[in-house]
């Protein structure tokens, strides 16, 4: 990846639990409930042995492309009225979350989730990546 903001499509999960991308937005990162653009340095690869979690009651947040500005994608842009979860990527040992996904919920009383590491993930060329670094460089992880 080049260096400076990301361009990363933004990644949701339709109502079969299918994850696509969609470029019209940019992937976002959420800190503290403030969401970001993550830079190319804070992005990786998603890790071989990684796994992708479709967050139910939650909707993805993603950036707009041209003033960077966070925007909620409520619904599928592929099948209008179609509903959406956002999704989130649970790494491989050895790897840190620099961002977590970007959501937000929906309805009174969503499910809580389970106490993951929920990473902000975005595609790019036929690859996910996510907003991580690797904190352990031994080989066994």
């Amino acid at each position: 990846m080049s260096s400076g903001p990301n361009k990363l499509n933004l990644v949701f999960a339709n109502s079969k639990g299918e994850i696509l991308d969609y470029d019209g937005l940019y992937m976002a990162g959420g800190s503290a409930g403030v969401f970001c653009n993550p830079t190319a340095a804070e992005l990786i690869e998603l890790p071989e042995g990684s796994e992708l979690f479709v967050l139910p009651s939650r909707l993805p947040v993603g950036l707009e492309p041209d003033t960077l500005e966070p925007a909620l994608l409520d619904t599928n842009p592929y099948a209008p009225g179609e509903a959406i979860q956002a999704v989130a990527a649970f790494m491989a040992p050895a790897h840190t979350a620099v961002y977590t996904t970007a959501y937000q919920t929906v309805g009174e009383h969503p499910p809580l989730l389970p106490l993951f590491a929920y990473t902000a993930v975005g595609w790019h060329d036929g690859k996910f990546y996510v907003a991580a670094f690797r904190s352990d460089a031994d080989i066994r992880q």
